[in-house]
Formats: C-alpha cells, structure tokens, sequence
C-alpha cells in the first residue's frame, strides 16, 4: 500500500499542475519504501535530493502561475515552498555528513506538509486565480 495517496481532493484543476503534485508524491512513496526497506544511506540521500531538485522545479512553475494572475497570497505561498525546500535540503546535508535522522519523523514530516499545503494552499490559490483575469495573453487554468 502506498504511503502518500492522491485524492481528487487535492486537485487544483489544472492537469500539469495536478500531474507534477502526483510525481512528488511518487517521490515521497518511493523514499518510503527506501527507508522502510532499510536501503543504504546513499540511496535515501539520493531520492530526497530527487524530491528537492523536482520540488523546487514545480514550486518555481506554481509560483510563475500563481503571480501571473496577481495572487495575493503570493508571498506566504513562496515563503511555504522555500520553508519546505530548507528542510529537505537540511535532511539531505545531515545524511550527508553522516548524522542520523529519524526516518519515520522525516515521513511524516514530508508527507504531512505536502499534503496539508496542496488541500489548503495551493487548492485555495487555484480558487483565487481561477477568478482573476489573467495578465497574460494565455489561460493556465
């Protein structure tokens, strides 16, 4: 069984969008079974860096998004996704250096975040720029 699900809950409308959150959690499910699996240190490091590297990717497209329709929300959506990218980075320094980390606690911690912030951020956000008009000759949504 999967440990993150994607639920139509979290859809923002936007089929890009909605497939680059369901790569992400592709990427929480396969660290999942790394670290459940007890795969080598190595390997874990090398998928949180996965995540970061298409998490930061996605989350400069979602911003890109989200200002060319003049979200007012804007600068607390950017300060969640860089909070966020902080902490995987930090984790992928501390397996790094060779410090342990508690890999249940990272779950958790991974999975709770993204899936509270696409149910309520970006859902929220998708909302707001549906009714904007675009500044943009081009329609996102």
């Amino acid at each position: 069984m999967a440990y993150a699900v994607w639920s139509e809950r979290l859809s923002v409308g936007n089929p890009t969008i909605d497939g680059q959150h369901k790569q992400l959690i592709t990427y929480l499910n396969q660290l999942h079974d790394a670290m459940a699996g007890g795969r080598e240190t190595a390997i874990i490091a090398e998928l949180l860096g996965k995540l970061h590297g298409y998490a930061k990717e996605h989350f400069e497209r979602e911003e890109l998004l989200w200002a060319s329709k003049s979200y007012a929300g804007i600068d607390g959506h950017i300060n969640d996704h860089r909070d966020f990218l902080v902490k995987v980075l930090d984790l992928n320094l501390q397996l790094h250096s060779g410090k342990p980390i508690n890999s249940l606690e990272v779950l958790v911690f991974l999975r709770d975040w993204f899936l509270h912030h696409v149910a309520t951020a970006d859902v929220a956000a998708a909302q707001a720029v549906n009714a904007a008009p675009s500044r943009f000759p081009w329609r996102w949504f």
